[in-house]
């Protein structure tokens, strides 16, 4: 491996803090290869390292004797339908004589040119592609596709990459989805990516998390940890650095692998890491750098209670709005990023006894329609039912990776949540798994998730920057957090 050089960092193969990924993926690989089918999901904000994983993905399997395409979603662009599949399946069509081609089609050539228009020179003047919307024919559509990818990894192992599925039309999602369930058997892995801060609720991008989390496909990227930030520190510069100034760089970049390159690239334009220390660090990189929709750097970020009114700075611009619950969701959330809230715990602090006076105003700004109890009360959906077991997964994943790197710290917090979460259920779920009445739970999550998502509207309607920030930093359901993609220190009063 090359020297670190005075202008930046060295380049690194190796993935701090995505070892076990790595890992899982080269097993996924040898099952596709051995004929049993992988289709798995990746998500993280931005920075978190899923382009890289997908290339590392890539060279695995290039080096495996793997055929691999790679498909994209673009945003603000107006691409046709399912044209990252159209990305993935031309070239592989294309590479075949005509007898081949025909032959891997067979009676799905009309379905295959709905996506692939190029081929309709190959395949004659009969050959035209079909224009049905239905349902019934998004359905052949999805079968015959199914069925060539079927018939080409047949000739060779497939890996067909799907990144940014979050910007992919919703076509492209469902079939994905139709892939995951009916791809039984042959030599196929697809992995897509997405940023789970970009992915709305209750869109088929956030369904397709659900359906691969219960299968446990569904790995989210997290942020790196002191220690793996050390590590990535010393493999990046070739050298250790001291303690606080790990912590400092932790600290500035929220965990996220490409803001710690963005950080050393400025400290060694300047001088050595060894003469570096936090304060020259604050000095040099006063915040991380900037990501989309964040605000400048030394600008006053703050939620301000001033009674009926709230006051809110960011970006150098202040707007004010009247006090609704959304906002008290909101400084709760913006006062401890990273920590994730369950929608009861929300509620239960924003409500608390301190708050009474709040409270007060509040129910009379804010007329709730109550929910009965009983044998009629709501019951658990399946959208909440799979936010549980969804985070239960990310628990054991997390609990298994701690105990591996013997961190009695993290097992710990993994162990209370899984406990606890365990419980929730076992109070909402029967031996034959159907839900039993739980309405604070699925009152508390539709409630919140609509008041935070019309509160940041109001906000973007007054402040653009600001609602921009926040919707793409504060995630939503039964787990509620804000993650913004930079560190940002929130004034709360």
């Amino acid at each position: 491996m090359d020297d670190a050089s005075p202008d930046g960092p060295r380049e690194a193969d190796d993935f701090v803090g995505r070892e076990a990924l790595l890992r899982r993926l080269r097993q996924a690989l040898d099952r596709a290869r051995d004929g049993e089918p992988q289709v798995m999901l990746v998500t993280g904000s931005a920075g978190m390292g899923k382009s890289r994983v997908c290339d590392a993905l890539a060279r695995m399997a290039r080096v495996s004797g793997a055929e691999v395409r790679l498909g994209r979603g673009h945003e603000g662009e107006a691409e046709p339908a399912y044209w990252p599949w159209t990305r993935m399946l031309e070239p592989l069509l294309e590479e075949l004589d005509d007898a081949e081609l025909r032959g891997v089609l067979g009676t799905q050539a009309e379905r295959v040119l709905e996506l692939v228009p190029a081929l309709r020179a190959r395949l004659g003047p009969a050959a035209s592609a079909v224009r049905d919307e239905s349902e019934e024919a998004r359905f052949q559509l999805f079968a015959g596709i199914t069925s060539v990818l079927r018939r080409l990894a047949q000739r060779r192992a497939l890996v067909l990459i799907l990144d940014d599925l979050h910007l992919a039309d919703r076509g492209s999602t469902l079939l994905l989805r139709f892939v995951a369930r009916e791809f039984t058997s042959g030599r196929l892995l697809v992995l897509a990516t997405a940023r789970n801060d970009r992915i709305e609720a209750g869109s088929e991008t956030d369904l397709t998390i659900a359906e691969l989390a219960r299968r446990r496909d569904a790995v989210a990227l997290p942020r790196l940890t002191t220690d793996e930030v050390g590590r990535l520190v010393a493999l990046l510069c070739g050298e250790e650095a001291r303690q606080p100034l790990v912590e400092a760089i932790r600290d500035l970049s929220h965990g996220s692998p490409a803001a710690v390159k963005a950080i050393l690239h400025r400290l060694l334009a300047e001088r050595p890491l060894s003469e570096h220390d936090p304060d020259s660090l604050a000095a040099l990189v006063p915040q991380a750098p900037a990501m989309p929709g964040a605000a400048p750097p030394h600008t006053r970020c703050a939620m301000l209670d001033e009674g009926e009114v709230w006051t809110l700075i960011y970006a150098e611009r202040s707007v004010r709005l009247r006090e609704a619950k959304g906002l008290l969701y909101l400084a709760r959330l913006l006062a401890e990023p990273d920590r994730e809230f369950h929608v009861s715990d929300l509620v239960r602090s924003v409500e608390a006894p301190p708050l009474e006076s709040r409270r007060a105003r509040l129910e009379a700004a804010d007329r709730t329609e109550r929910t009965p109890t009983g044998p009629d009360a709501p019951r658990l959906d399946p959208r909440a039912r799979t936010e549980y077991r969804r985070r239960l997964e990310a628990l054991r994943a997390e609990l298994a990776d701690a105990e591996a790197r013997n961190d009695p710290g993290r097992i710990e917090r993994a162990r209370t949540e899984l406990a606890w979460i365990e419980s929730e259920l076992g109070a909402a779920f029967g031996l034959s798994d159907r839900t039993r009445s739980v309405p604070s739970v699925e009152r508390a999550r539709k409630a919140v998730y609509a008041r935070i998502r019309a509160t940041i509207r109001r906000i973007g309607s007054e402040h653009p920057l600001l609602g921009r920030h926040l919707e793409a930093s504060i995630q939503t359901g039964v787990y509620c957090v804000y993650r913004p993609e930079r560190s940002v220190s929130w004034e709360i009063g």
